[in-house]
């Protein structure tokens, strides 16, 4: 009876170590389909949506059209997609390493346009701007950065790809 008990206690443990490989590096498909672009440290990683948003709890693709909105709106809502709840607005960071995939020749899904971020801060005058980052190539670009300040209130709307952090056991 003692050794039944005992291997019923041991046998999730030795389960959940065979799946100790199962990692996640950038590059990846992450668990709910998307691509994983940033692990700051080990056991944890960035999963980008595979499509940008159609809706509060949908993806654009063939069938749906992605929807754009303003900063306020979009930091405002509560996403989720692939029946999960802890979906957010990407920082800066986060898109230039989604860029770098892109141009490394990783599928993306991402538009050539502006995209917001997360990343925020007030002005001298007391207001706030968020910012933004583009798609575009080089040429597009015309010497201008690709990361550019808008209004953080306003009616200023952009298309959302929004991301996840993932968390994994060694």
């Amino acid at each position: 009876m003692k050794l039944l008990i005992a291997m019923a206690l041991i046998a999730p443990l030795l389960l959940h170590n065979a799946n100790a490989e199962d990692l996640y590096k950038v590059g990846d498909t992450g668990p709910t389909g998307g691509l994983v672009i940033y692990s700051p440290k080990e056991g944890s990683a960035v999963e980008a949506a595979e499509y940008d948003v159609a809706s509060e709890d949908s993806y654009a693709d063939k069938w749906r059209s992605a929807i754009k909105l303003s900063w306020y709106d979009a930091m405002g809502r509560s996403w989720a997609l692939s029946n999960k709840h802890n979906w957010r607005l990407p920082t800066v960071k986060e898109l230039k390493a989604l860029k770098a995939l892109e141009d490394q020749g990783l599928v993306t899904n991402m538009k050539t346009t502006w995209y917001w971020t997360a990343d925020n801060a007030p002005t001298t005058k007391g207001s706030w701007y968020s910012k933004a980052f583009a798609f575009l190539s080089e040429e597009e670009l015309d010497g201008r950065s690709n990361v550019q300040s808008f209004p953080a209130i306003g009616g200023l709307e952009m298309r959302i790809r929004l991301v996840r952090n993932i968390l994994y056991h060694r």
